[in-house]
């Protein structure tokens, strides 16, 4: 794959995975360009500009240099092959999550109303003890 005539832009500040990106994305022919400002660009050619950063890196540029923003869909890895991934990914409701078997639901589930979901099993609602406004009794 040649990136001849792209341009990459990424934040002035270093990371290490950006710096593999970076390094990967100059040895395919790639350019790449440091921003340190990148709510105010340097003048920089219309085509060929990919932003990779964090959101509001990408936004901001992206608002400045009328591009289009491209992101991966929030179910991509649903429709990818178990052979790819290691193991099986499934969408499925939180209701349906809490029902399934303890070993197919190991991600914790955040706080659903008032009461707490965790390992698809319910756990009751916490009590809550005031607070004293005393100081620790001595």
């Amino acid at each position: 794959m040649t990136l001849s005539g792209k341009v990459l832009l990424v934040p002035e500040r270093r990371d290490s995975e950006r710096d593999a990106v970076a390094e990967h994305w100059r040895s395919a022919g790639g350019r790449v360009v440091r921003l340190g400002r990148f709510w105010d660009p340097p003048p920089l050619p219309e085509a060929g500009l990919r932003p990779y950063g964090n959101d509001t890196f990408c936004l901001v540029l992206a608002q400045k240099l009328d591009l289009r923003e491209l992101s991966p869909p929030d179910d991509l890895l649903v429709h990818l092959d178990a052979a790819v991934l290691g193991r099986r990914v499934a969408l499925t409701t939180p209701r349906r999550a809490r029902r399934a078997p303890r070993r197919l639901c190991q991600a914790r589930v955040r706080q659903v109303g008032r009461a707490q979901a965790v390992h698809g099993r319910r756990v009751r609602e916490r009590q809550r003890r005031p607070r004293s406004r005393a100081g620790p009794a001595r």
